[in-house]
């Protein structure tokens, strides 16, 4: 999934706000979730290593890989070097860590050959195959006793009181 994180300033001066969107349609973002944070926590934060402003900015309700993370420290340090100005726009798609993890499985739309439906549904009518059998080639079963026999004066009749 294509997401995109931006860093800007609050409604206060001294807040910082991280908001998370995710690509609903090939270019379309929705926000998923929005965090505030103090701006005086985040730059004392920043002064320290990259482990620890990853540390300050996850919360139970937003937790980034570690990829996506390491990405949003450095977008954090580009924002506050920037004095805050500008919205710093973070981009990370999720296939990268899976196309690293599993090679062989994730594909490129390139490179995808997906069955087109139509071929899928093209009257197959014409095609000769020698595992269809014709109406002469089937036998018929023959008829076989029943293995359990009902006497006739066993059944219930309708007519009698019950």
């Amino acid at each position: 999934m294509k997401q995109k994180y931006s860093v800007l300033l609050g409604e206060n001066e001294n807040e910082i706000l991280i908001r998370e969107s995710g690509e609903l349609d090939k270019g379309v973002f929705s926000t998923i979730f929005e965090q505030k944070y103090n701006k005086e926590m985040i730059q004392a934060a920043c002064e320290k290593e990259d482990a620890f402003l990853i540390s300050s900015i996850r919360t139970q309700g937003f937790y980034p890989v570690n990829a996506c993370a390491d990405l949003i420290a450095k977008g954090i340090r580009d924002f506050l070097g920037s004095g805050c100005n500008e919205t710093i726009e973070i981009s990370f798609n999720d296939i990268s860590i899976l196309k690293d993890t599993f090679p062989e499985v994730i594909l490129d739309e390139e490179d995808a050959n997906p069955v087109e439906l139509d071929t899928l549904l093209e009257d197959e009518s014409n095609i000769e195959d020698d595992t269809i059998l014709g109406d002469d080639d089937i036998d018929t079963i023959s008829p076989s006793t029943p293995s359990i026999k009902i006497a006739d004066d066993d059944g219930i009749q309708a007519d009698d009181d019950i």
